[in-house]
């Protein structure tokens, strides 16, 4: 059974997270939390909507996982 019977593109992004304000911690939690993050934030909804936009702009790519994570996955040595 062939299942590529048409072309198809899937990609997707693994963030980090956002901050959402309606989730409450405490600011020893949310300054622990980002303390491992590389760039020290969280991402902002618009950032992770511009790499979202970027790979569904992009015609050739596929199959393809963009971090969006301020650097926390290179952090622990994996990309």
């Amino acid at each position: 059974m062939n299942w590529r019977q048409k072309p198809s593109r899937q990609s997707g992004d693994s963030g980090s997270g956002t901050h959402r304000n309606d989730i409450e911690l405490s600011e020893a939690a949310l300054d622990k939390m980002t303390q491992q993050i590389p760039l020290r934030r969280f991402a902002e909804d618009r950032e992770v909507a511009e790499v979202v936009c970027w790979v569904a702009q992009s015609g050739y790519m596929t199959g393809a996982v963009v971090p969006v994570d301020g650097g926390l996955l290179s952090s622990f040595g994996v990309v």
